[in-house]
């Protein structure tokens, strides 16, 4: 049973990850996109069949409730010609007077990029916990036409392996992922959004060893 605290016209995203009896993820797709049935007081208050596969056996929906209370959801799919079903329980808490939306940038996204990753380990399963910190650089390009930059940025992977954060366009600064020994120095694209290992590939490598331009100087005997 899932507990989300979002409110009446606030959007949330719902998702299913396939996984076997011991927990692992499941590295297969549905035979078809699953359908996502969500009602109330019995009664079916919205049928989405437009789920996104964000990853091998992972899907996800958008849906913004139009009443409080509880909300009963079931995934209906197949795999390899076999119907499955999968059932959960929201809880809708009190009523949004508007859609809530304090994910977004206060400086509106024409003005930010949107970075996005999924984290797996070598088996393929999610990882949750994972951090990454955007230090910008130390100098002019911090004072940007929307505001002056004063603080990093830190975003930290959720269950399901992803994250995503938005940053300023055409900032400078340090991209670093935890346990990893990615750290690059990078440029923000002037683009909606990027993933964040398309990103960090455009940087150089701040750790790894770097070769010196020796300078012969003539001698004076």
């Amino acid at each position: 049973m899932a507990f989300k605290a979002v409110g009446v016209a606030t959007s949330s995203i719902l998702t299913i990850q396939f996984t076997t009896s011991s927990g692992s993820s499941y590295l297969v797709n549905a035979d078809s996109t699953p359908t996502l049935t969500i009602s109330t007081g019995g009664a079916v208050v919205s049928t989405i069949t437009t789920a996104t596969n964000t990853s091998v056996g992972a899907y996800s929906a958008p849906w913004t409730p139009a009443v409080a209370g509880e909300h009963s959801l079931v995934w209906s799919f197949a795999v390899e010609g076999v119907s499955y079903s999968s059932s959960d329980t929201i809880f809708v808490l009190t009523a949004a007077s508007s859609t809530d939306v304090s994910d977004a940038p206060d400086v509106g996204t024409a003005n930010t990029c949107l970075i996005t990753g999924t984290f797996i380990d070598a088996a393929g399963d999610f990882v949750s916990g994972v951090k990454v910190r955007f230090s910008p650089d130390l100098d002019a390009p911090r004072i940007t036409g929307v505001g002056v930059i004063v603080a990093d940025v830190t975003s930290i992977s959720a269950a399901n392996g992803q994250l995503a954060f938005s940053i300023v366009r055409g900032i400078t600064g340090l991209m670093a992922i935890s346990g990893t020994d990615l750290v690059r120095r990078v440029t923000i694209p002037s683009q909606t959004t990027v993933d964040i290992f398309e990103l960090v590939s455009t940087g150089a490598d701040l750790l790894e060893v770097q070769e010196l331009e020796l300078v012969e100087l003539p001698r004076r005997s």
